[in-house]
């Protein structure tokens, strides 16, 4: 059986379906199975004779004698199809790579999508649909239509209205249960936008997905402009007829209007409470730097139906497509551009780091005083540069942070009192925050993975050891500093007793100024797109830090991964519930490569420790405070119902 039936409706253009068939065989996915039944629907004779056998290789044909439209003409060809879903495609339409596999991939993750759609480009490289809007007075709009296709909009999967049925996967269940398009509309036009609403009606999800793009000569299939027209008028009527009793629960028509627009979006899926999360890039677990926190962050919210929005205040950096996937808008505006525009109306915004904080504060009680107004407390940067100083080798560079590190501490005191909500990564430094304001509450949220599990790979399939990093800050960073002194002063000891040990060390572009650590024992892996794997890799993780602050995702994550850990105070500092039965806390170099050579040896000692680090998980998944809850229990306790006046620090 296919996993999924693509079903071509074919008229008198002939040259269109040869080409349409054409990108599918381009776009075809290696991890699916796919069927493909064209229907030749009253296409005369001579035409259909034009279809080569290599154009028809793998296909199954329908015939109609008769031109039954598209609704009935589906319906037929769909009686043929054995998929676990139905694809419906025009023939005037060219697929581009990856599509197919990125709706079938939208419609797996999303338990209740009944339907996907895709995103519809005119010629010329403009958007005519993602994902569309229906209005109160049964009128229709594709959303971000004329808009350039590569320009950023809309590039996030969503629940909508509708998606044309040009490019639009049905579920088989959701297929079966409404018996398919109603043929009550003649030919074509609005038998896409009932059967959406009928789905919808079933409780089930309409998709839009954004990564599945196709290409529409719009119209071409259809014979004549005033044929056009006469189809929606008439289609129109009958879609009032059956609709219209419902229609009053939408928008009021303006598709030239970004608020109604804005409001018809925020209706079709549901009114979620709607949050921007301001930061330095896009948040990317992969990238180190904190940017794991605020990404765990940002998929809770979106995984308890929160509308969220991310600006990265550098317009430069960053992939926004995999954050798209998750249903997360990522806009490329200036801040004050995107936060003063009418029709942009948040309920929460979160602002990360100290950095960001002096930039976006002012912006945001001026232009959104009804949000409650959150500080993400990734870290405490005095801290940071603190300790930063108390290692500097140079008397004048050590001075300069002093100096610093006495004006962040003076700005990261102060933040409190501008805000209306501080979430901490500890206990520790969440208490410092009670202590510089008395006023505003102070909720802590470890930044650890729920959804990581141990690997199962024993103590014999594994060997080696691992540092996981991001090279952000350069060789100067506390990864850097960590892997030297690592290196330099902790993994000779190491060798000395295990000549065959390695360490792998993770991160995109690691700095030329620390290449000359790599040899033998010491290899750079780059970028790692599956942690995971590389986890279930190595019997010991190291977190060596020298200086910084807050807690480290590389050891939260080892720890629900259930690898043995070895890391200095400041490595592990803030982790809940941590002893020494759980992971080896070193500062000497001695003591350090001690605890490693142990547990890479001992498989009973790695063995108990491992079954330490799952006792701990428990107590995590036990005791945790998620977002979405912190969030929303402090909108009910209206915090924000008289908003402070800004105070920039």
């Amino acid at each position: 059986m296919p996993d999924v039936s693509i079903i071509i409706p074919c008229h008198q253009r002939v040259g269109m379906l040869r080409r349409c068939l054409r990108s599918l065989r381009v776009d075809g996915d290696s991890s699916l199975t796919s069927e493909v039944i064209v229907l030749l629907n009253g296409t005369d004779p001579a035409a259909a004779a034009a279809l080569t056998p290599d154009d028809l290789r793998n296909v199954t044909l329908v015939h109609s004698s008769v031109n039954i439209g598209f609704a009935a003409g589906c319906n037929l060809a769909a009686r043929e199809a054995r998929g676990d879903s139905l694809v419906f495609l025009n023939d005037d339409v060219e697929v581009e790579q990856g599509w197919l596999g990125a709706l079938v991939s939208a419609a797996t993750e999303d338990p209740l999508a009944g339907a996907v759609g895709s995103r519809v480009v005119l010629p010329g490289g403009l958007l005519q649909e993602a994902g569309s809007i229906v209005w109160s007075d049964g009128t229709t709009l594709g959303v971000g239509r004329g808009l350039p296709a590569d320009g950023g909009a809309y590039c996030y999967r969503r629940v909508v209205d509708y998606c044309s049925a040009c490019a639009l996967l049905v579920t088989r269940a959701a297929w079966e249960a409404l018996a398919g398009f109603d043929e009550s509309f003649l030919l074509g036009y609005y038998e896409d936008a009932d059967l959406c609403l009928r789905i919808r009606d079933l409780g089930l999800h309409v998709l839009y997905e954004p990564s599945a793009v196709v290409n529409h000569n719009e119209h071409s299939s259809s014979s004549t402009p005033d044929g056009v027209n006469f189809l929606f008028k008439v289609n129109h009527a009958r879609f009032i007829e059956k609709w219209g009793g419902r229609l009053g629960e939408y928008e009021s028509p303006g598709a030239l209007d970004p608020q109604r627009i804005e409001r018809a979006l925020l209706r079709a899926r549901g009114w979620p409470v709607r949050v921007l999360v301001i930061d330095d890039r896009i948040p990317d677990a992969r990238i180190g730097a904190g940017a794991g926190r605020i990404f765990l962050a940002v998929r809770e919210l979106v995984g308890s139906g929160h509308a969220v929005t991310v600006l990265p205040l550098d317009l430069n950096t960053g992939d926004p497509r995999y954050l798209g996937g998750m249903g997360v808008d990522v806009s490329r505006e200036a801040l004050e551009d995107h936060l003063a525009r009418q029709e942009i109306v948040y309920d929460i915004v979160i602002i990360s780091r100290p950095n960001n904080h002096a930039r976006a504060l002012d912006l945001v009680r001026l232009h959104q005083p009804q949000a409650l107004l959150v500080y993400d407390a990734e870290a405490l940067y005095h801290r940071r540069l603190e300790r930063q100083a108390e290692l500097a080798s140079d008397a004048g560079a050590a001075e300069q942070l002093v100096r610093e590190a006495s004006a962040v501490r003076i700005s990261e005191s102060r933040i409190a009192d501008t805000v209306d909500l501080v979430v901490c990564i500890s206990d520790e430094e969440a208490q410092w925050v009670r202590e510089s304001s008395a006023s505003c509450p102070v909720e802590v949220v470890p930044p650890f993975d729920p959804l990581l599990t141990a690997g199962t790979p024993g103590f014999v399939e594994r060997q080696g050891v691992l540092f996981v990093a991001g090279w952000l800050g350069g060789a100067d960073s506390p990864n850097g500093d960590g892997l030297q002194w690592f290196v330099q002063d902790v993994l000779p000891l190491i060798e000395a007793r295990l000549p065959w040990v390695q360490l792998l060390v993770t991160g995109a572009n690691p700095p030329e100024a620390l290449r000359w650590l790599e040899g033998p024992t010491v290899k750079f892996l780059g970028s790692v797109q599956d942690l995971s794997a590389l986890h279930d890799r190595v019997r010991v993780v190291v977190v060596p830090l020298r200086y910084g602050a807050g807690v480290k995702l590389k050891a939260l994550d080892a720890i629900v991964r259930g690898v043995p850990m070895v890391g200095t105070s400041i490595g592990l500092e803030g982790i809940p519930f941590l002893d020494e039965d759980i992971a080896d806390i070193a500062d000497d170099p001695s003591e350090f490569a001690r605890a490693t050579v142990a547990l890479l040896e001992d498989r009973r000692l790695w063995e108990c420790r491992r079954a330490s680090l799952e006792r701990l998980r428990f107590r995590w998944d036990a005791s945790r405070k998620h977002w979405p809850e912190i969030l929303d229990s402090a909108r009910r306790d209206a915090l924000v119902a008289q908003p402070r006046q800004a105070v920039s620090t």
